[in-house]
């Protein structure tokens, strides 16, 4: 882990213990969700969120948002959510304004059960698995994520020219569920070059964030990557799970 972590930044994790029929349920759920007219889909979108800051919950079209300023906005559709608390003046604090069941079935309901798995199941196993790489004692990390933020993302590429412009992802960490096709999407720009990450079913992709290179004082990297959803004829769904410290 710590050779792959120092050399690419990236990983697969198999055997992670996420129901399968949850993740199923939930890139089902949001197709419906992204395929619902625009009008619909509005009135989700980001200004009319509550938590602080808006940009963190809710839907943003089609052009709606950039993540490379040279390439410009991205061909692909978004919605945020994160974990529901009471509201709050604190940032990333409090409740999503998000469709119900009669709008959208199952929408929220499968995303807040694929993130409680991933939050228990997933995310503690990481931060012991970082923290033992870097030669730290297991819960070393702990301290720093009893309250963790995290912005939960579904993300809608169009058939033929969905996108997402090189980055890198600001948290600690990022658990990546892609819907599953032959034809890999997701480009890592690593030892200087770039790589397909190929989609291998039942998977998870890992990749550190900015928080952790800052931490680690380079030596763990926040490698940049892309999509390139121009190879299919039908859309596709992925969802990161961005996790970051509240300190």
């Amino acid at each position: 882990m710590y050779d792959v972590c120092y050399k690419h930044g990236f990983f697969y994790l198999k055997e992670h213990g996420v129901s399968p029929e949850v993740i199923n349920q939930t890139i089902e759920a949001s197709r419906n969700f992204f395929e619902l007219p625009e009008d619909i889909k509005l009135n989700y979108r980001q200004d009319i969120q509550t938590v602080y800051p808006k940009t963190s919950r809710g839907y943003v079209p089609l052009y709606g948002e950039f993540l490379n300023r040279e390439i410009g906005f991205d061909p692909k559709e978004i919605f945020d959510l994160g974990i529901e608390k009471p509201e709050s003046d604190q940032p990333f604090t409090g409740s999503t304004v998000i469709p119900d069941d009669q709008t959208a079935p199952g929408f929220a309901s499968s995303h807040y059960q694929l993130q409680h798995e991933i939050m228990t199941k997933v995310f503690p196993k990481l931060l012991k698995g970082l923290a033992l790489a870097l030669g730290l004692e297991e819960n070393w990390f702990e301290r720093f994520f009893t309250d963790p933020v995290l912005i939960q993302r579904t993300i809608y590429y169009p058939a033929g020219f969905g996108k997402a412009g090189k980055h890198t992802d600001n948290g600690i960490l990022t658990v990546l569920i892609q819907e599953y096709f032959p034809q890999p999407s997701l480009r890592i720009h690593t030892q200087e070059e770039w790589i397909d990450a190929p989609c291998i079913e039942d998977a998870f992709v890992i990749n550190l964030g900015d928080m952790l290179q800052m931490w680690t004082k380079g030596l763990f990297a926040s490698t940049p990557h892309e999509v390139i959803h121009h190879n299919s004829a039908s859309t596709r769904i992925s969802i990161p799970l961005f996790f970051l410290s509240q300190y």
